[in-house]
């Protein structure tokens, strides 16, 4: 499994030298990994990894045994047959050298960030945590380092964030998650990421949507209010404006991008709404520009400055299920 002669690889960045019997890691920018020192006497097993350097880890059942409820996927279970290598098991794991590290960096609660894995790495290693019974929902809770890099590849993997946190039930990172899918047009949904995601988080994210297209449109809907008539502007001078708002007011409130897909424009619930507040005042605000009425023109600012204000004060509810599944409660994020 191991050559004789030496050879070089990267992994996170870092230079490792493959010798004839184990891997050394140098590391002189981020900690040392005792567990992979095969000088560590205390280290009773050795994991080998499937990628094609076929990277070493001496690591320690008692702390396997300690943070796995599988006994770390059952490997530990009954005494190994072999192979044996320095009088140690030489177990041999599915996993790449990269995904596999941020496991042990979880079991031996090691700081993740120094690696600055990507977020794929992330991702398959969570599920990896998963498989070799690592406790997820404690190693990914809010205020612990793995919840602050998940979280920080929101802006860049949103759909795939809220698919891993529901995966795996992490609430509080989905909830952190959706708060990145106001723009991302549900369309867009994969049947695989719908399947990761499972039924009750999809309905959460459909609700979230639907829940906030509603809210737009209360706002906008409602027709401008005329002024009291007066001597140059009655009821059939303002009736124009009144038309106009209503026109602008539903193109807003039907579809928050102008018409840039046609399949969003056929069902509204697919309309992306983190339509920003300035841009309803810069769609709507030109309806005054040709009005001579001094009076329309104050009540349509004031208008635009209730509905924006309003509109930025909304928050985003999505659908949370009870503890029996049976009904659902609403939260606000």
């Amino acid at each position: 499994m191991f050559g004789d002669t030496h050879s070089t690889t990267t992994i996170f960045g870092v230079k490792v030298i493959v010798g004839a019997k184990v891997l050394h890691l140098r590391l002189p920018a981020v900690p040392r990994l005792m567990y992979s020192d095969p000088a560590e006497s205390d280290a009773d097993l050795i994991f080998v990894t499937a990628d094609a350097d076929a990277v070493a880890f001496h690591l320690h059942t008692a702390v396997l045994l300690a943070a796995s409820d599988n006994a770390f996927n059952h490997l530990l279970a009954v005494p190994h047959p072999g192979p044996w290598r320095d009088g140690r098991p030489l177990l041999p794991v599915s996993d790449d050298a990269a995904v596999f590290t941020l496991v042990v960096c979880a079991v031996y609660a090691l700081p993740y960030a120094a690696y600055a894995p990507a977020f794929a790495t992330l991702d398959a290693a969570v599920d990896a945590m998963r498989t070799y019974g690592l406790r997820v929902p404690a190693l990914a809770a809010p205020g612990t380092p793995l919840f602050a890099l998940l979280l920080a590849h929101a802006p860049q993997h949103p759909l795939a964030l809220y698919a891993l946190a529901a995966h795996h039930a992490l609430d509080a990172l989905a909830v952190a998650a959706s708060a990145h899918l106001l723009a991302f047009p549900l369309a867009a949904v994969g049947d695989d990421d719908a399947a990761r995601i499972g039924p009750v988080y999809l309905k959460r994210l459909f609700f979230m949507h639907l829940g906030r297209a509603e809210a737009l449109r209360r706002l906008l809907l409602p027709p401008l209010r005329p002024h009291a008539p007066t001597g140059a502007c009655g009821a059939p001078e303002q009736l124009p404006l009144v038309r106009a708002w209503a026109l602008g007011a539903s193109a807003l409130a039907w579809d928050s991008r102008g018409g840039a897909c046609p399949a969003v424009d056929a069902c509204p619930m697919l309309t992306p709404l983190d339509l920003p507040p300035a841009a309803i005042r810069a769609a709507l605000g030109p309806l005054g520009a040709h009005i001579d009425c001094a009076e329309c023109v104050r009540g349509l600012e004031n208008r635009i400055d209730v509905v924006t204000r309003q509109w930025a004060g909304t928050k985003v509810c999505v659908l949370l299920p009870r503890v029996d599944d049976a009904d659902s409660v609403q939260r606000t994020i």
